[in-house]
């Protein structure tokens, strides 16, 4: 039984997986995060970029490796190159690769769900409905309520949102602010 206390990537909401790599994705407090493995040998521009088909990762990576070391070069030039316990924040436009024979283990807080999504979409074509749902007055409620008070209502908003959407088999695409975007195909 999933908890809003406690998750598990071992009962992960999603498992993607590719040539060389696992991402473990969950939904807790209305953040998603990523328990992402790749393996030696593993590449964006090798493993990814022929099924995006975009000349560069275009996805925000912030998060922390556990174990094993990866490289990045970015569209300007620059490199980056990180190890177990960095903390990476690396922008859109850069190709990434595993260094060495032990694999890449991160947790990740922004990425996880947007650089892999067209993997599971690629060759789909549906036909789908888009919620588009507000909070009506949230500006006067947030200066009423005070920052925490507001912030606990937005996280427990955020919550029972997804419960909802995904007991009709819908997605939330994004949340913004008091704004939701779910898709039901």
């Amino acid at each position: 039984m999933k908890s809003r206390y406690v998750r598990s990537f071992a009962s992960a909401d999603e498992v993607m997986e590719l040539e060389l790599l696992r991402s473990s994705v969950i939904t807790i407090g209305g953040l998603t995060v990523s328990y992402d493995i790749h393996q030696p040998g593993w590449r964006w521009s090798t493993h990814v970029k022929p099924i995006v088909r975009t000349e560069s990762c275009q996805s925000r990576h912030l998060g922390m490796l556990i174990r094993g070391t990866i490289h990045a070069v970015f569209d300007d030039g620059t490199e980056a190159h990180a190890g177990p316990l960095d903390l990476i924040d690396w922008p859109a436009g850069h190709d990434a690769w595993v260094v060495g024979d032990e694999p890449v283990e991160m947790i990740g807080w922004t990425g996880g769900k947007t650089w892999l999504a067209p993997v599971t979409t690629l060759g789909d074509r549906v036909l789908a409905t888009l919620l588009f749902s507000d909070i009506v007055d949230s500006t006067g409620m947030a200066l009423t309520m005070g920052d925490q008070a507001w912030s606990d209502v937005l996280a427990q908003h955020q919550l029972r949102t997804r419960e909802i959407v995904q007991r009709y088999r819908g997605r939330v695409v994004d949340f913004a602010g008091d704004g939701v975007l779910a898709m039901f195909d």
